[in-house]
C-alpha cells in the first residue's frame, strides 16, 4: 500500500477508501481476519526501531475489527529506505 504518506499510511488508506467501506468489507461473513501489517527494516546496528500509530488510525481501525502487526525484516544497511 504505498500512497505517498509514509508513516501514516494506513490513515492515507482510510482516508481514500473511506472507514466505512472497509469496516463493512470486514463484517462480512468470509473475513475471518482483518490487520494492517507495516513491514519495518532493521539491521545489525540497529539498537532500537519504532513507529508511532497516529491515535485517529488506531481507533478507526479498532471500529472496523481491524488489528494492527509490525513486522520486521533483516536487511543490509544498503538495502534499509531512509527513516
Amino acid at each position: 500500500m504505498a500512497l505517498g504518506c509514509r508513516n501514516d499510511d494506513g490513515l492515507c488508506y482510510y482516508t481514500i477508501n473511506s472507514a466505512q467501506s472497509i469496516a463493512k468489507m470486514t463484517a462480512s461473513p468470509e473475513v475471518q481476519i482483518a490487520r494492517f501489517d507495516f513491514g519495518i527494516a532493521i539491521t545489525a546496528d540497529d539498537v532500537c526501531v519504532f513507529r508511532v500509530f497516529p491515535a485517529q488510525f488506531i481507533q478507526l481501525a479498532a471500529k472496523a475489527g481491524i488489528s494492527l502487526e509490525i513486522s520486521c525484516y533483516a536487511c543490509s544497511d544498503e538495502e534499509k529506505e531512509p527513516n
